[in-house]
């Protein structure tokens, strides 16, 4: 996601994802690290959260969260959002993104759009999502800091990171840059739920077995082997190497079967063998899944 141009106070340079920050009458600039100038927000600058609800899609399943700066004296309305990802990174597109997704070996990165809440209106426009925004209750120099920190996250040699669902990811990040800048005046109220974290994300994956499957064995299960069932009578069985598991955690497809099915319904079941976080090696661990499908 690239920069846009948000007059005066920046402007989109070639195509690329970092801006030259212009100053502007009402905008005064410093310079960073680097020695280039970015704009300082006045103390009318407004520091906001955007929560977008849960969708339909994988990469929408858990919703999204957006920091908002916006700094009418300077003309400033900028989103930094950590969840963009790039798709070519993947083998095979979607079923690249799904099999990296689930294996916690996709790169995300803190992408930059002009006016959020035009990125909120999209949403719902285009998937029904609703966004709720938060204004945040921070002082002049605490928004000031902020801002420069995720100005300085953003550079492209900064905004890449390894996600993963649990600890690393487009939620865990905004929490992590207030508490940068908060520090211990951030605090939680939080009540421990009583369940795992697979648990908790149980209600969001309804509907989506093969997705429940995948991040129940992804990057806390070690696959080993596969059998497939169907009908109750096995039909395929595979060991893995581990340059095959390899090429399966970059995305890629496997053909286990190929055959006729009866008519009416069919249950295929994939048994999953393969050692857990505490797994032995000597009794190891089984998942499995079974999708039922009706031949006309």
């Amino acid at each position: 996601m690239n920069w846009h141009r948000s007059t005066p106070a920046m402007a989109l340079l070639g195509g690329l994802t970092w801006a030259v920050w212009l100053s502007a009458p009402a905008a005064v600039s410093a310079q960073d690290s680097r020695g280039e100038a970015v704009p300082v927000l006045s103390d009318a600058a407004v520091v906001s959260v955007i929560t977008v609800l849960p969708g339909d899609r994988l990469y929408s399943l858990f919703g999204h969260t957006i920091i908002r700066v916006h700094d009418p004296d300077i003309g400033l309305d900028v989103g930094f959002n950590f969840g963009t990802f790039d798709f070519p990174q993947t083998l095979l597109g979607g079923a690249g993104f799904v099999a990296r997704f689930a294996y916690g070996k996709l790169d995300y990165m803190l992408g930059t759009s002009r006016a959020p809440l035009d990125a909120s209106a999209w949403y719902w426009n285009q998937e029904r999502r609703a966004s709720i925004e938060q204004t945040l209750d921070l002082t002049p120099d605490q928004a000031r800091s902020l801002f420069a920190l995720l100005v300085e996250n953003a550079r492209p040699e900064n905004r890449i990171y390894r996600y993963d669902f649990f600890f690393d990811n487009c939620s865990t990040r905004p929490r992590d840059v207030f508490e940068t800048i908060l520090g211990p005046e951030l605090k939680a109220s939080l009540e421990d739920p009583g369940r795992s974290f697979r648990q908790l994300l149980d209600p969001n994956l309804v509907g989506n077995p093969g997705v429940d499957l995948s991040m129940d064995i992804g990057d806390l299960f070690q696959l080993d082997a596969v059998t497939l069932k169907l009908n109750g009578r096995e039909v395929a069985h595979h060991l893995y190497t581990d340059k095959q598991v390899d090429a399966l955690y970059r995305g890629g497809i496997q053909k286990l079967f190929v055959g006729n099915v009866k008519q009416g319904s069919n249950r295929l079941t994939a048994f999953f063998t393969g050692r857990g976080p505490s797994g032995d090696g000597h009794h190891p661990p089984r998942r499995s899944g079974a999708l039922r499908k009706r031949r006309r």
